[in-house]
């Protein structure tokens, strides 16, 4: 499984999409896999999701994203490669043996954001950090 995070949030399986769900959906499974390993918060992903002002049902909803994610990268024939959206300690958390790519996408994401942004305000980026431009994770 490929887990594309810049451009269009998504997954695939031998080059077949697979359907993760609406924008907001897709972006809980982003945020989720860009901290993985770690646990986030269930208020803090809200506030990445939905920002300031989330809707009054946000909890409800968020879960239910979540059921709906795992129902997607279990499904027949996605070949998740041990892919798990697991509650822990008061939030979520993406754990995987194999997301090599993932960790190395997750440091160098947030070292990008450590860091002042350039004059343009935007933070700096450099694909090199992310593994020669790969933006995606393979299992395995």
């Amino acid at each position: 499984m490929r887990f594309h995070l810049l451009g269009p949030v998504g997954a695939s399986v031998e080059g077949r999409r697979i359907d993760i769900g609406p924008a907001r959906q897709r972006t809980v499974l982003a945020v989720l896999l860009v901290e993985a390993q770690r646990v986030v918060g269930i208020d803090q992903l809200i506030d990445r999701v939905w920002g300031e002002a989330p809707p009054r049902t946000v909890r409800s909803t968020l879960y239910s994203y979540i059921t709906r994610i795992r129902a997607a990268l279990q499904s027949p024939g996605s070949k998740t490669g041990g892919v798990d959206l697991t509650r822990q300690g008061g939030g979520m958390c993406s754990r995987s043996p194999r997301n090599r790519l993932i960790s190395t996408f997750s440091a160098a994401w947030r070292g990008m954001h450590a860091r002042p942004p350039t004059t343009s305000g935007r933070p700096p980026f450099c694909a090199s950090r992310l593994g020669c431009g790969r933006t995606t994770h393979s299992p395995g």
